[in-house]
């Protein structure tokens, strides 16, 4: 696994467009710390359960309760499985799904989102991962016939990593899959998914993956640098209301606009 140090924003942008040339297509996950964040899901932090016996049934419980609940709230709730991850996951509910971008810089703004107002950010380096889609699809299905592409959540080769089901879950190693559509903010961000299977371990310490030349890379946002690089995206175009495209995110950024960040 490769690691590169940048400090600035042209320096970030010669990287990423680098591995573009190499790698057709390449997908992005920014953190906000870069020693502390692993890859890994929501569900696989829980504090208590870390087996993944434990995690299946909870996993389970999880998604019971939300159809359970959700009516009041929404309309439509999924009844297809994987679907329904994919609406808990865009509500915030723990899933075994991991949210990355086709695009660099929504990748970067994400890594550097609390650099401008929060003091304490900017103690710590950010990073933004680079992940190889096809070469973990090839590795999680031990390059099977088809298994040279980027998923659908209809695809029958996800029918190992399926949450219900008379099989259930038995895929091992995450695979790199194009989700469910159901929010303005998916389409904004280029959002696509990392499905996790029965391995817990974070992809970053799995050395099955990192071991591998190409298929992770960490691009480490120093920590002196984040809020000029922060400055010089919003510049750029990058900004709060084209991430989140509401009425939230023009807030956040009119605030950002006329500089009521800390200093």
């Amino acid at each position: 696994m490769q690691t590169i140090e940048v400090n600035g924003l042209s320096e970030y942008a010669a990287i990423v467009s680098k591995k573009a040339e190499e790698l057709k297509p390449v997908w992005f996950r920014g953190v906000s710390d870069a020693a502390a964040h692993r890859l890994t899901p929501s569900l696989y932090r829980h504090p208590q359960k870390t087996e993944w016996d434990e995690l299946k049934e909870l996993e389970l419980t999880l998604m019971a309760t939300f159809r359970d609940r959700a009516p009041p709230f929404a309309q439509g709730v999924p009844s297809d499985a994987t679907e329904l991850l994919f609406f808990m996951q865009h509500h915030g509910a723990p899933t075994r799904l991991l949210d990355v971008s086709e695009n660099p810089f929504t990748a970067l703004f994400f890594a550097l989102e609390r650099a401008l107002w929060e003091q304490d950010a900017n103690a710590v380096d950010a990073a933004v991962w680079m992940i190889d889609p096809i070469e973990l699809n090839k590795m999680a299905f031990a390059n099977n016939d088809g298994s040279d592409r980027i998923l659908s959540h209809q695809d029958d080769l996800l029918n190992a990593y399926k949450p219900e089901g008379p099989a259930k879950t038995s895929g091992k190693l995450p695979v790199a899959m194009y989700g469910v559509h159901n929010s303005r903010r998916i389409v904004a961000q280029r959002g696509v998914f990392l499905l996790f299977g029965t391995s817990t371990a974070a992809m970053d310490e799995t050395a099955q993956l990192t071991d591998h030349s190409t298929l992770l890379t960490k691009i480490i946002i120093k920590a002196n640098a984040k809020k000029d690089i922060a400055k010089a995206l919003f510049s750029m175009g990058v900004t709060d209301s084209v991430i989140y495209p509401d009425l939230d995110g023009l807030g956040r950024e009119i605030k950002s606009q006329y500089e009521f960040w800390r200093r």
